[in-house]
């Protein structure tokens, strides 16, 4: 009986112990599942979330570049309703019609034969120069005539030998009436420094640079009488480097090649013509200086001086050499031209005709008489006295 319970409680103690120490399987894997579905979860959470984050990334760039194309859409679509370049380029076609008239060459011909003059030079007692006579053009309402150097000289050598040895006057009209005095307002000293021994010379030749002389109407050779508070001109055209072979041209001056001293003082008529620039020429600077203007019946002596106007009513140049030929057709006229003159003018200057014009000729004229001309006509009378 004492062994049956003994077996008993042995049996019992065992299984008391394996209760205690006994562990169940299942417990573990459950809570390992937990925790990696717990991870998978936030992966998938992080995931989500960076696919958010990259979705409204994309979607605020996708709004920013939409942003910045309606930015852009909207200056394209404002730019064209703009009306300031199409108002612009209007009257800028407008202006550019206004700005070159078409004048007839009638009208031209009018307008410059008002304002050429012939300048005629005798002497009291003949023998030692014969009448000279060449043309001129008003460039100023206040009288200042633009004329050659070689027709101007006789002003500065009006005393010599005897006091008024030489009367020059200034003529206008067709035929030919003294109206008006004059005196020189400037006469090209490089000129008459290059050119002084021309003035004894039957036939004198030159290349026409630097043939400029400026005059100033002083008077009437009628003392009872007035001058006129405007006189009638043309325009200086200083542009010389536009003129162009082909360019259409007025000519017009006082031509005496074939006619007598009697004739040139009574019977001097303006003669004009419709011609163009055959060929254009520079003195040494590879500026238009001189240009052709062809043949025609104001190639003669006389003309010199006389106006070359364009198609805009501007002066251009002035007449200053002609070839010889038998006939004025066959002869070939030059001007020297207004760019020409003006820079020729800075050359003895230092300031430009512009700036004459703006200032007072008539003591511009008072200068130039009393501290220049002196040594210019001693130039000219040495020349004279080797006869």
């Amino acid at each position: 009986m004492k062994s049956v319970l003994y077996i008993i409680f042995i049996l019992i103690i065992v299984v008391f112990f394996a209760l205690v120490s006994y562990e169940p399987n299942e417990v573990t894997p459950q809570v390992q599942d937990t925790e990696l579905q717990a991870v998978q979860v936030l992966e998938e959470e992080v995931t989500i979330m960076s696919e958010i984050t990259e979705s409204q990334l994309v979607e605020e760039k996708q709004e920013i570049v939409m942003v910045e194309e309606e930015a852009e859409v909207v200056v394209e679509q404002t730019a064209p309703v703009k009306p300031v370049p199409e108002v612009a380029e209007e009257p800028a076609q407008e202006v550019v019609v206004e700005e070159v008239p078409q004048i007839s060459f009638t009208t031209i011909n009018e307008v410059t034969r008002e304002a050429l003059v012939n300048i005629f030079c005798t002497t009291k007692s003949g023998g030692l120069f014969k009448p000279v006579t060449g043309s001129g053009v008003v460039i100023d309402e206040r009288g200042i005539i633009l004329t050659n150097a070689h027709v101007a000289q006789y002003f500065l050598i009006e005393d010599y030998v005897t006091e008024d040895f030489i009367n020059c006057v200034i003529r206008t009209g067709s035929p030919a009436k003294p109206l008006y005095t004059a005196k020189p307002l400037f006469i090209s000293p490089s000129w008459i420094k290059a050119n002084a021994n021309g003035i004894i010379q039957q036939e004198p030749k030159g290349t026409g640079e630097d043939d400029y002389a400026l005059l100033l109407i002083t008077g009437r050779t009628d003392p009872t009488k007035t001058i006129p508070d405007k006189f009638s001109f043309i325009k200086p055209f200083y542009d010389s480097g536009s003129i162009t072979k082909g360019d259409n041209v007025l000519l017009a001056g006082y031509p005496a090649g074939f006619l007598s001293g009697i004739a040139i003082s009574k019977s001097l008529y303006i003669s004009s013509s419709v011609t163009q620039v055959m060929e254009v020429f520079t003195f040494k600077e590879g500026t238009l200086d001189l240009f052709s203007i062809g043949g025609s019946v104001v190639a003669q002596q006389g003309s010199s001086g006389g106006a070359v106007v364009n198609d805009r009513n501007e002066l251009t140049g002035i007449i200053v050499t002609s070839s010889v030929a038998e006939t004025t057709g066959e002869r070939d006229l030059r001007a020297i031209a207004i760019g020409h003159i003006n820079r020729s003018f800075v050359k003895d200057t230092g300031f430009n005709l512009q700036a004459l014009f703006s200032s007072d000729v008539s003591a511009q004229a008072d200068i130039f008489n009393e501290s220049l001309a002196p040594a210019l006509t001693q130039l000219l009378e040495n020349e004279l006295n080797k006869r």
